[in-house]
């Protein structure tokens, strides 16, 4: 079970600067690449992801999210992975800065996706299907209002394809940070 803790995300954290570094280390030190590896380094790749597909016996599709506590682990395993590989790579942290290294925050409304493929294909894959970023800029995972959030690092070569995301997803479920209705609660 994960530590207790405030459902909202608090971006000066230690724990989510020691993510941003190492989610930007980790992103900036592999090649960009579009379609369905689009930051999605197999080796970081959750044990269940946060929503999964499974065909029943007659051919129709069943679809199972995880619970907020899940997904709150699921992102925690994703961070702990690669920082485990920045290790194992000798590959640097840079100490965050407050240019993002370029990229942006995105914010990803969790339950509010349309899993129709329209923002995977106008992201070339920068999204997946179920409208969910690549776990390799996974950061945290928190709640605002009414909304589950996941908060990822986009660098800045994929900025345009998250904001080609954006323009076809009819239920704006991707907001940058700083633009976003919604506000975290404390």
């Amino acid at each position: 079970m994960p530590e207790q803790r405030d459902s909202f995300i608090d971006l000066s954290s230690p724990e989510f600067q020691n993510r941003l570094a190492q989610s930007i280390a980790w992103c900036t030190s592999r090649p960009i690449t579009l379609g369905e590896s689009c930051c999605r380094t197999p080796a970081l790749r959750p044990p269940r992801m946060f929503v999964e597909k499974r065909q029943l016996p007659d051919g129709r599709h069943e679809y199972d999210s995880l619970n907020f506590a899940e997904k709150m682990i699921a992102v925690r395993e994703v961070a702990e992975k690669r920082a485990a590989l920045l290790k194992a790579e000798g590959i640097k942290i840079p100490n965050p800065s407050s240019d993002l290294a370029g990229g942006r925050l995105l914010l990803f409304e969790c339950d509010l996706s349309i899993w129709d493929g329209l923002s995977e294909d106008a992201s070339s894959g920068f999204v997946d299907v179920y409208d969910i970023p690549g776990w390799d800029t996974w950061l945290d995972v928190g709640k605002t209002g009414r909304h589950e959030v996941l908060i990822v690092w986009v660098r800045p070569q994929l900025i345009d394809a998250a904001n080609e995301a954006m323009a076809v997803n009819a239920v704006a479920c991707h907001q940058w940070y700083g633009e976003h209705q919604w506000d975290f609660e404390a």
